[in-house]
């Protein structure tokens, strides 16, 4: 099984991001991500997708590891948010550097980690301007709820409210 699609251009990134808006994607913790070459992120099989499985998918890996792109992080299965934080934070794997908010760029990742009993989130940054993302597609209940999509893209708002970083992955360009 191919785990990974190698270095990606920003470009690439956004546009499969944006691919996988507008299909009814349900949300499941867990779920999705398996496949960098599928049509969609989504579990072929319940049609369901959680944050970091539609994130890995975005940016060409398969969400478990170790995979040919992403170190394996000891003690971690499969490509989430703490790790993602992790690595941005303490460069510990190599995948991932903290940036600025207002040097981020389409294909960048806001992130934050699990804390206090709750899940972390992730998304891809899709448009920027002078002060930062302006726009992020993501996989959530949220967006199920209001848009009756799973993965849509929304302002950057939710990740501001959660003092989210821009982690810049490595195999992007």
């Amino acid at each position: 099984m191919i785990r990974s699609l190698g270095t990606l251009s920003r470009e690439v990134v956004v546009a499969r991001a944006r691919k996988a808006v507008g299909h009814t994607t349900t949300y499941r913790l867990g779920a999705g991500g398996r496949d960098p070459l599928a049509e969609s992120p989504a579990d072929p099989l319940t049609d369901a997708c959680d944050c970091s499985g539609f994130v890995a998918w975005a940016l060409g890996v398969d969400r478990y590891l170790p995979n040919a792109t992403v170190p394996h992080m000891a003690g971690k299965v499969w490509f989430e948010t703490t790790a993602v934080y992790e690595d941005a934070m303490q460069p510990a794997f190599g995948f991932a550097a903290h940036v600025g908010w207002t040097q981020a760029l389409p294909g960048d990742v806001l992130v934050w980690p699990d804390h206090n009993m709750k899940q972390g989130h992730i998304g891809v940054v899709s448009e920027v301007g002078p002060d930062g993302p302006t726009k992020v597609i993501h996989c959530s209940v949220g967006n199920w709820n209001e848009h009756h999509d799973a993965i849509a893209e929304t302002d950057p708002e939710v990740f501001r409210a959660h003092d989210a970083i821009v982690a810049r992955v490595s195999w992007v360009r």
